[in-house]
């Protein structure tokens, strides 16, 4: 199961840098990229699976856990989506961090289009801002908190790297 977490070990550590783990990391995650959001999980069938149930009941085919959209009931549909396939705003930011740590500034054009990418999204929606999350299939229907902290400050924070 592809997910961004890993990211968090390229940009708070040392272990990685310019390694081929690195990159390969960074391009199993570029997979998850949605404009201004990073997926939780990415769309793809997993050999381990990852049922997901609510009072004894299998809520998920455990083989393609991928659920993409944040909306209905809050324990049988938005809560399974969270983790499993919603895009997450503040993750965004650690994947151009990341790309700058391992290829240096020849990274520097795509971290910029991919940071870039949110600007639509705080033109749209909540002025100047970035929601907390949003749908993991277009159009990536914004969700969640509409100005969510994290998300604006791991956009401003990685700004002062671009």
């Amino acid at each position: 199961a592809v997910r961004p977490n890993q990211l968090l070990a390229l940009t708070l550590t040392d272990v990685f840098d310019h390694t081929t783990t690195a990159m390969d990391i960074l391009a199993d995650c570029a997979r998850l990229l949605v404009p201004a959001a990073i997926r939780s999980l990415a769309s793809a069938d997993v050999t381990t699976p990852i049922p997901i149930m609510f009072d004894g009941k299998l809520l998920n085919n455990p083989f393609h856990p991928y659920w993409s959209q944040y909306t209905g009931d809050e324990d049988t549909r938005r809560k399974p989506a969270y983790h499993n396939g919603t895009a997450w705003g503040w993750q965004m930011p650690l994947y151009c961090e990341a790309l700058l740590k391992v290829y240096g500034t020849e990274a520097l054009p795509a971290a910029r289009a991919i940071w870039g990418s949110a600007a639509d999204v705080m033109e749209r929606r909540c002025i100047g801002q970035l929601p907390e999350i949003c749908d993991g299939d277009a159009p990536h229907t914004p969700r969640g908190c509409p100005a969510q902290a994290w998300s604006i400050c791991e956009f401003y924070r990685i700004h002062t790297l671009l």
